[in-house]
């Protein structure tokens, strides 16, 4: 059974001190709820390039192996032209494989309710990619957006 963990916020104490810094209590109740916020995910908007055959970088989507074992991204690519209307939404389930010192990625259930044309990697050292097809007509969006969720899993045996 999994130990539950109270908080109590010191409402009554200082929240600052004489040189405006935060109190030692308060840092770390701030320092709690980040890391029991962290996890849950922050959905973020990247923009997806038309027609890019090489695998480019997801800005800011890295995952450091040390720290995370698991990670699930929730995601809806928008890619919409004058002419096309293509909308995906899935989840994506990256695992890292300790002995092989790899990253596993796999689409979780099906996609849809278009297909978008965009495939997503992830290298050795834990960065998401994307390489995307062409779409005719004039562009009026093509953006990617995600929350991913990390589960640390660490065995330290």
């Amino acid at each position: 059974m999994a130990k539950q963990t109270t908080l109590n916020i010191p409402n009554l104490e200082q929240v600052v001190d004489e040189k405006g810094m935060l109190t030692r209590i308060w840092q770390t109740v701030f320092r709690y709820l980040q890391n029991t916020l962290d996890p849950l995910g922050v959905e973020k908007t990247f923009i997806i390039e038309n027609n890019k055959a090489s695998a480019t970088n997801i800005d800011g989507l890295i995952f450091d192996s040390s720290k995370v074992s698991q990670i699930f991204i929730d995601y809806v690519i928008q890619r919409i032209t004058s002419s096309t209307e293509l909308v995906e939404s899935g989840v994506l389930r990256a695992v890292y494989l300790p002995t092989s010192l790899t990253w596993s990625l796999v689409t979780v259930g099906t996609t849809g309710p278009s297909v978008s044309g965009v495939a997503f990697t992830i290298d050795a050292t834990g960065r998401i990619k994307y390489t995307s097809t062409n779409v005719a007509g004039t562009p009026v969006t093509s953006t990617l957006s995600i929350r991913a969720r990390t589960l640390s899993g660490k065995n330290f045996l």
